[in-house]
């Protein structure tokens, strides 16, 4: 038999393009089973179709089996080595491995056995496979074949064939090719893709009718929100920006909650960040969702891993079990959570809370963030930091005084803790300044007193589950940083180097440093990243969430739980 591989290879494009329009279609069927079994046979056919592999182990890393996930996701990052979004789907696998929990039972995670135990645990029943929904199907059509009205039996049986169709031609396709009939099958596989087009462009017409309504019905009835919250050194202008987004959404936002007389009524909804540390939000707080009322719950951090004040260190077993306390109650009250970063979210969303992310931003109506910083011929490198990071900076010292003294036109500016102002004694003190903190609106013109910012990661959970706020901030100022690896620098990996090694650390600043066509670049690609963080570019997400918090029909856990 003479073979063209060119044709082959458009064959082989047809085919994958076809079984993964044929998973999409399942999806949107909401038919899981259906889904993973086509995706299992695409990748029968396509072993090294990563984007398959993906919707994979993101399956099993959402139905709890991170082991499972960690290994499609080493074999998606095998094929395609550079993808950051493999790293770092590679790096929450790991992080929420538990050693109870395999969904795949002894199985490899692509066997069809484990396919089939995944599609139950994210189905919350036990599903049928392919085979399981033609034998229905079939004996549907039987029944209708040796009816004495077959109009009226499948008038009565309608949907459930219109569900099974798809799954009908399939089969179809498979036997035709098994006995030879290929044009059988091309005209099977047209009807297939012509149903699944029919059947999505339905779907969006349905879906953009409910959107325009729910627009149309946001615009004629104003939501009233009750904003309350304490800010934390972690991220001291996020709730500012909460505000200025929901603004920017077209909600009515009312933050001065005390001049607002209890129980709050007429309004929607309350929006809460970080009230745990604040025990009269808290009364108020338990009051409103205890009669049943809507809460958002926004945290900036872990508060059971870090202190509520930013500080990890110093604090009484007393303070630590009620912060503790405090920070479980908040989020007991809650009927969606959100965390600032991805890591986060996923965590409480193992955990069974209604978790999101929403990333920090910024506003433009702070002016002093695009103020021009005043020309110098200075180069500033900054180290802004937080009390009780001296050991992480401690360790790149020796690299940033030998860079000192190597260039004499560069200057160290520190922030936040003088412990690390003191790491550098030996420096003289006109190359080096320190900056104490600024007020929350003041800290733009801070940041614009360094050009390049150091950005030493440690060890532990705070720095794993830590947001990209501060590499946000420094891409307005258009600045540049260099950074250890951290799951936060790699989900924004824009404007800056990371350094994976002390040799990185010195030859990524040395490089920096020298190269000003470099610098340029880098501080484009963060500030063009920034820019969608802004908060009238962050007002959709925003909006989203407290819709889906209006319309939430989960009851808060406390309620589930009977207390």
């Amino acid at each position: 038999m003479v073979t063209d591989p060119q044709t082959d290879t458009l064959i082989d494009r047809s085919e994958l393009l076809r079984l993964r329009e044929l998973g999409k279609y399942y999806l949107q069927q909401n038919l899981i089973a259906q889904a993973l079994q086509a995706y299992l046979a695409l990748l029968e056919k396509f072993p090294e179709d990563v984007s398959t592999l993906v919707i994979m182990g993101d399956s099993y890393l959402m139905a709890g089996d991170a082991n499972a996930a960690k290994q499609i996701y080493l074999r998606a990052s095998s094929l395609q080595p550079d993808r950051t979004d493999l790293r770092q789907r590679l790096l929450l696998a790991e992080k929420t491995i538990m050693p109870e929990t395999s969904i795949a039972g002894g199985f490899p995670p692509l066997h069809p056995q484990a396919v089939t135990r995944l599609a139950e645990r994210l189905s919350g029943h036990s599903t049928s496979v392919d085979d399981d929904q033609i034998r229905k199907a079939a004996e549907l059509l039987e029944k209708t074949v040796h009816s004495d009205s077959p109009a009226e039996s499948v008038s009565e049986h309608l949907d459930e064939i219109d569900a099974l169709l798809p799954a009908i031609l399939e089969l179809n396709i498979r036997q035709a090719r098994i006995q030879g009939n290929s044009d059988v099958a091309a005209k099977l596989i047209q009807i297939q893709q012509d149903l699944i087009k029919d059947k999505s462009s339905q779907a969006s017409a349905v879906s953009n009718e409910l959107t325009n309504g729910i627009t149309l019905s946001s615009r004629q009835v104003t939501k009233k929100i009750i904003l309350i919250g304490e800010p934390s050194l972690i991220s001291p202008l996020r709730q500012s920006i909460i505000q200025d987004a929901l603004i920017h959404a077209g909600i009515e936002v009312h933050s001065r909650w005390e001049d607002i007389p209890l129980p709050w009524e007429g309004f929607d909804l309350v929006v809460a960040h970080n009230p745990h540390t604040n025990p009269l939000l808290m009364k108020a707080l338990a009051g409103w969702a205890g009669a049943g009322n809507p809460v958002l719950v926004d945290m900036d951090t872990d508060f059971r891993i870090v202190h509520p004040r930013g500080i990890q260190v110093g604090n009484s077993g007393s303070e630590l079990a009620q912060d503790r306390r405090s920070f479980l109650a908040a989020l007991q009250l809650a009927d969606i959570v959100t965390f600032p970063s991805t890591s986060l979210a996923l965590a409480f969303s193992n955990e069974g809370y209604q978790a999101y992310a929403i990333p920090d931003g910024w506003s433009g109506k702070n002016t002093l963030w695009l103020k021009q910083a005043s020309p110098s011929s200075k180069l500033n490198l900054g180290i802004f930091i937080e009390p009780g990071h001296v050991d992480e900076v401690a360790a790149i010292r020796r690299v940033v005084i030998r860079l000192l003294r190597e260039f004499p036109h560069i200057r160290l500016v520190v922030s936040g803790d003088p412990e690390v102002y003191s790491l550098f004694n030996t420096i003289a003190d006109t190359r080096r300044v320190y900056l104490p903190p600024a007020e929350p609106d003041d800290y733009p013109y801070m940041l614009a007193q360094a050009d390049i910012f150091l950005f030493p990661g440690g060890e532990g959970d705070a720095t794993e589950l830590a947001s990209d706020r501060k590499f946000m901030e420094v891409g307005v100022r258009k600045a540049v940083w260099v950074a250890s690896p951290t799951p936060a620098v790699e989900e924004w990996n824009s404007g800056g180097l990371i350094a994976r090694s002390m040799d990185d650390w010195y030859t990524h600043l040395k490089t920096v440093i020298i190269d000003a066509d470099l610098r340029q670049k880098l501080a484009q690609e963060g500030y063009t990243h920034a820019l969608t963080r802004e908060a009238k570019n962050m007002a959709p997400l925003w909006e989203s969430l407290i819709q889906k918090t209006l319309n939430s029909r989960i009851p808060k856990p406390f309620m589930r739980e009977g207390k």
